[in-house]
C-alpha cells in the first residue's frame, strides 16, 4: 500500500461537507488557496498535494473507517453512487479488513445505539 501522510483534521460536518464541495469546485481554476497548497507541498514533501486528491484520499479514507457509501455520497455532495464510486482506491487488503471486521460483527455483534 501506498505510503503518504494522513490528513487528522477533526471540523464540524458542515463545514466539511462546505470543504469538500469547495475543492471540487476550485479543481481548475487559480485559487488564492493554491498558495496556501503549494506551502504545504513544499513543506510536507507531497508533490501532488491537490483539491481533488484531496477528495480522492477523504473518500478512501473514510471508507476504509468505515462510513457507508450513501453517506460519503452525501458529504461528498454527489447525485450517484457511481459519481463516489470514481473517488474510491479501495485495495485487496482494505476488502480483506472489511471481511474480517463483518464477520466478527456476525460472531459477536457491535450494539447499536438506541
Amino acid at each position: 500500500m501506498e505510503n503518504r501522510p494522513r490528513l487528522n483534521a477533526r471540523v464540524a460536518i458542515d463545514d466539511l461537507v462546505g470543504v469538500l464541495r469547495e475543492l471540487h469546485e476550485v479543481q481548475l481554476k487559480k485559487h488564492p488557496d493554491d498558495d496556501y497548497l503549494r506551502h504545504h507541498r513544499q513543506t510536507s514533501g507531497v508533490a501532488k498535494a491537490n483539491p481533488h486528491r484531496f477528495r480522492h484520499t477523504f473518500a478512501s479514507d473514510m471508507i476504509r473507517a468505515g462510513l457507508s457509501l450513501p453517506a460519503l455520497m452525501q458529504l461528498m455532495g454527489h447525485a450517484g453512487i457511481q459519481t463516489t464510486m470514481v473517488y474510491l482506491n479501495v485495495t485487496p487488503q482494505d476488502v480483506y479488513q472489511q471481511y474480517v471486521r463483518a464477520i466478527a460483527q456476525l460472531i459477536r455483534p457491535v450494539p447499536s445505539l438506541p
